[in-house]
This record gives structure tokens, sequence and C-alpha cells, in this order.
């Protein structure tokens, strides 16, 4: 049923091959640019431009006008497009930053009510794009302090991870698996400590360096249990060394996420 009223959507009305020919007009929104085979089968039509688009908004996002354009032109028949837009619409996305969606000339009516029309209507749409890549490249921007303490968070995790020989020890310890863990007080604020103070590129990589340089001088047989709990040879080294405060408090940071991590894992 879907396919056969996809057809008839670009299917001649009229009867009479001599005559005028009549199309149907087929509405959608932006969900019908994605994998939506249009046909357009009529030879006459295809002679004068093939199936035709009329845009009424075209997205900030190169990728998605693309795909807006792919319907037109289907299996090696032609196809064109027209953009129709409504700039209070793109008023709205001018909020979020300095630069405007279209250009300024376009907000202000033309002598007689006259709509905006550009010298060349492929500038109007490339001045839409390029708006998005900006917006786009300002929000990742603004989340690169947030992406950077998760990946030293992530970075913390996979660390204390691959430790060798935890899980026996803890299961040597306890006689069970299970590993009780509370990532609250002071071990909680040494954790958002940590991911606040590695946020920036400069620091990220400064953590990187000192990280690797303890993993370098860990033995993994100097593992010990005190008091039912397995003490990582990261942390028990640092107390007879000269690091810095700031890399104390990872180490210590290390065996309270090991723990979250043993808990999330046989929750």
């Amino acid at each position: 049923m879907y396919k056969e009223s996809l057809r008839a959507a670009t299917r001649t009305l009229s009867r009479d091959s001599t005559g005028p020919r009549e199309f149907r007009i087929t509405v959608t929104d932006h969900t019908g640019a994605r994998g939506t085979d249009y046909q357009m089968l009529d030879e006459v039509a295809d002679k004068l431009g093939g199936l035709m688009l009329v845009v009424m908004h075209v997205p900030p996002s190169r990728r998605d006008w693309i795909q807006y354009k792919g319907r037109t032109a289907r299996q090696n028949w032609r196809g064109q497009y027209c953009v129709v837009l409504n700039a209070e619409e793109y008023r709205e996305l001018d909020q979020a930053g300095a630069q405007t969606a279209l250009p300024r000339a376009a907000y202000s009516l033309r002598p007689g009510g006259a709509p905006y029309v550009p010298e060349n209507p492929e500038d109007l749409v490339e001045h839409i794009l390029n708006y998005g890549a900006e917006e786009s490249k300002r929000r990742l921007e603004s989340c690169e302090a947030s992406y950077n303490a998760g990946f030293i968070a992530n970075e913390v995790c996979e660390r204390v991870w691959t430790q060798p020989g935890w899980f026996k020890a803890q299961a040597q310890s306890s006689g069970t698996a299970k590993v009780d863990v509370n990532l609250e007080g002071a071990g909680r604020a040494a954790f958002l400590d940590l991911c606040q103070r590695y946020r920036y590129k400069a620091a990220k990589n400064t953590f990187l360096q000192q990280t690797n340089n303890i993993a370098n001088n860990i033995e993994p047989t100097t593992k010990q249990l005190l008091n039912g709990n397995v003490v990582f040879v990261v942390c028990a080294s640092a107390t007879g060394t000269s690091l810095p405060k700031s890399c104390l408090v990872l180490l210590k940071v290390l065996s309270v996420i090991f723990w979250l991590l043993v808990l999330l894992l046989f929750l």
C-alpha cells in the first residue's frame, strides 16, 4: 500500500495523452528526504526538468541538505528544486550565535512587499550551510572541557580495570566476588576534583604523562591485601615518591574507582 501510494504521488492525473498534463503535489516533512524514492517516469516532464522539489526549509547541516537534493533526480531521471524560505524561522536560530543564518538583507522586506531574491540562489543555501558549520564548531568548543573531563574519567577507569590479579585477590580475601563500594564523601570529591583539574588539553597531556610514568614503575608482585581490600601498587608506591599533590590525589582515586567498577560489574 505504501509503495503504491508513493508511485501514485508522481504519476500524471490526465487520461488524455494529448491534452495538458496534471500532476499531484506531495507534501512531506524532513523524514521524506531520506530513503524515499520518488520516481518521475513521465518523459515529457523529464524533458522539462523532471521532478520539482520545493524546499521550504534548508537544514543547517550539509549532510542533510545532500539528502534533500537527492530526492530530485532518481535512477537517471532529471530533477530540479527551488527554495522558498520564511525568514522568521531562521531568526530564531540567530539567537544562538553572533552570525546570522540568512544574509541580513533577507530579514527586511523589499519595496512593495516583494520577497528577498539573491543574485545567486546557491549563495543563499551556502550561507545557511556555512552558518550551520560554524554553530556546530561553537557547540563543540563549548563542551570541550566536559569532553576532556569525561576522557580523564574513562582513562582512570581503564587503568584501574586493567590491573592484573584484582579479582583473584579479592576472592581469596573475602571469599566472595562482590565488592561494596560507596563513592561518596572524600572519594567522590577527589574524583570530581580530578576531572575538573584535567579538563583542558594541556592538563590532560600532563595527566597522561604522569600516569604513564607511574604505570611503567609498577611491579605486579607488590600487590598486597590490607583489611580485605586489594591495594594497588600505584597507591602503595606513591607514598614513597616525590609525586605532585595532584598526582597523589589521582592515585587515591584509582583505588576508589576500581571498587566502583567491580560493583557495577556484579550488579
